[in-house]
């Protein structure tokens, strides 16, 4: 299709170039419009409406005539104003309804859009041209395409509420700028970002130039102007696209998951590799068209194969380490990145150096003008691979300070809705159970970010204060959230003693107010870092409570825990061994020790007597 419009409108290589990059600009000048939309508006609409201009500029720009060149570039730029809308927002909405390896593999299914619709529109494009004899009927076919999307969007879709799969949907929004000073301070977004953008340059010249090159490398071996006909190039390097697209897409999405179960920075260390490996290869595919045809297709097909590896984990990367009501913004902004200093420039850059070397004159010296200027794109190659090395640093970093927000904010509702409820200052104790592990947050009001530092000596006696087998602690600060961590053999003294002396110690304080402690169990996924907490069950106590009335309500509470988790344990065991499954009976007693006496029957009442029946010991 590229060359047909350049003789169609008799422009040159630079100005060819030029209809990728317009489309770019007004692509990359919208995003961050649609991403402050996408954050605030409702992403259905806001798809439609994207979807709608999109087919209707694509279907007009096919009727431009030969003199009104750029009548032409202009709607190329409608284009992309049309596809910012939805291809800012389509990633955040999966992000909303996914999460963890099912988001990967959601996110991995929607970026088959990317090389299958490459390799579609190479395939359909050159065969609409040849039996039509006009090109712009490959401008034609593919609204059709448009309306059955818009038409399953109207009566499908159904917009989530953000953040819904990682239980924070009800999460507030921040002004605009907020957001971008949120975003740049955000160095594991800035990498992948970054590391994208490298990726993009190479395919942006790539996929416009590839074709180009590939026939002038046979002109020139051929010493014939028509030598490239003998090969259908652009349908060869469609399907070639199209393919290697979908196994590296599919590839890369189960190498992040499955290398995540050993690795929680995998899927950076996956982008990196690809990278790195990708260079030399590409190197090698600048230089054989002139020599094998053959060769230079199986060359493309593991470049594009390699280069596809982490689009999905790059997409997938980005939705972890950014919260829900700002991901629409950083979507937008790695557009701004990507594009602007990626597949938008490329063209026009390659093009120029191409037209700056090149002598008419002669065809090898037309190919190799082209050939000198791809050269930067190995270069590139490489860069991109040091920014994914650099953010396998700081990707685990950035996703628990994600969760961590998540976790804060969810406090801060749950809170505002019991003081709403309440008279006085309520004070949420959480409270659950698993075996030497406890996970303690302590939400504080009129604290101020100066005086954090003051706080954390302030704690950290406080909590080791009558805990005799601290074996792990860990602090979080984010603006007002204090997170503690601990790893505790003991639980009793940590409930008895350390909880109250914090109590005690903040209520005294005029400056700082304990609002809630949180204790519950951490549940740590694959990979090693904590993804959210159950609590097993709560107990809602006003400001003027005794000291004496909440510590034995904590003990009576954590101990029935205890029991109802030793219970369910035990039957298990006795059923193992009646059935006679000596795996799982083995398993059981691994993970839970020796098999124990049913602790609910031990249960005794306030002299001490034996609750002999179940509905004594179920209100006891």
């Amino acid at each position: 299709i590229p060359n047909f419009v350049q003789q169609y409108y008799s422009i040159n290589d630079e100005q060819l170039g030029l209809l990728q990059t317009v489309f770019f600009i007004s692509y990359t000048l919208l995003s961050p419009i649609a991403g402050y939309l996408g954050d605030r508006w409702h992403r259905k609409y806001l798809m439609i409406m994207g979807l709608v201009l999109w087919i209707i500029v694509t279907l007009a720009s096919s009727f431009v005539p030969p003199e009104l060149f750029r009548v032409f570039l202009f709607t190329r730029c409608l284009v992309g104003i049309g596809e910012a809308s939805y291809s800012t927002i389509a990633p955040t909405i999966i992000s909303d309804l996914f999460v963890g390896s099912a988001r990967t593999k959601a996110l991995g299914f929607f970026y088959f859009a990317v090389p299958v619709g490459s390799g579609f529109g190479y395939v359909v494009g050159s065969a609409m041209a040849r039996i039509s004899g006009e090109w712009q009927w490959a401008l034609r076919v593919t609204p059709l395409l448009g309306i059955v999307c818009v038409l399953l969007l109207v009566y499908l879709h159904k917009d989530p509420p953000r953040g819904l799969a990682e239980g924070a949907p009800l999460m507030s929004t921040t002004a605009w700028w907020v957001d971008l000073k949120y975003l740049v301070c955000n160095s594991a977004f800035i990498l992948v970002s970054g590391g994208f953008t490298c990726v993009c340059f190479i395919l942006g010249a790539l996929t416009w130039f590839g074709v180009h090159l590939i026939e002038m490398g046979i002109d020139a071996a051929h010493d014939d102007p028509m030598a490239w006909r003998t090969y259908d190039v652009p349908l060869i390097f469609g399907i070639s696209l199209c393919f290697s697209g979908i196994i590296g897409v599919l590839l890369g999405s189960y190498l992040g998951r499955r290398l995540l179960l050993i690795q929680p920075n995998a899927d950076a260390l996956v982008c990196a590799g690809s990278q790195f490996i990708c260079a030399p290869v590409l190197f090698f595919t600048l230089l054989s068209p002139s020599v094998s045809f053959f060769l230079c297709v199986v060359l493309v097909f593991l470049v594009d194969l390699l280069l596809c590896l982490g689009w999905a984990l790059v997409s997938d990367m980005t939705m972890s380490v950014v919260i829900p009501t700002r991901r629409s913004t950083a979507s937008a902004v790695q557009m701004i990145m990507t594009h602007a200093l990626g597949d938008c420039i490329s063209p026009a850059i390659v093009g120029a150096i191409s037209d700056g070397i090149s002598d008419i004159a002669s065809l090898e010296t037309q190919y190799l003008s082209l050939q000198r200027a791809l050269f930067l794109t190995p270069f590139v190659c490489v860069l991109g691979a040091f920014l994914f090395s650099m953010l396998s640093l700081c990707v685990v970093k950035g996703r628990l300070a994600v969760l961590q927000f998540i976790e804060g904010s969810r406090w801060h509702r749950q809170l505002e809705r019991s003081i709403s409820r309440s008279t006085t200052v309520a004070r949420w104790i959480r409270l659950g159970y698993q075996p030497s592990i406890f996970y303690v947050k302590v939400l504080l009001c009129s604290v101020s970010s100066a005086n954090a530092p003051a706080i954390r000596k302030r704690v950290i006696p406080l909590l080791t204060l009558g805990m005799r087998h601290s074996m792990h602690m860990r602090f979080f600060m984010s603006g007002r959230v204090l997170t503690v961590t601990l790893r505790q053999v003991d639980r009793d003294p940590l409930l008895r003693k350390g909880c109250n002396h914090l109590r005690k110690a903040y209520e005294n304080n005029g400056r700082v107010t304990v609002l809630s402690f949180h204790i519950g169990r951490r549940v740590v996924p694959s990979g090693g870092s904590p993804c959210c907490t159950q609590q097993a069950g709560f107990l809602l106590a006003a400001t003027k409570t005794p000291p004496d009335f909440i510590r034995r309500q904590v003990k009576l509470s954590v101990r029935a825990d205890r029991e109802a988790w030793w219970t369910r344990k035990a039957k298990e065991m006795r059923d193992a061994k009646s059935a006679g499954n000596v795996c799982k009976l083995f398993r059981l007693i691994r993970s839970t020790g020796r098999p124990k006496l049913l602790v609910n029957e031990l249960i005794r009442d306030q002299n001490g007597s034996v609750i002999c029946s179940k509905v004594g010991r179920l209100d006891r």
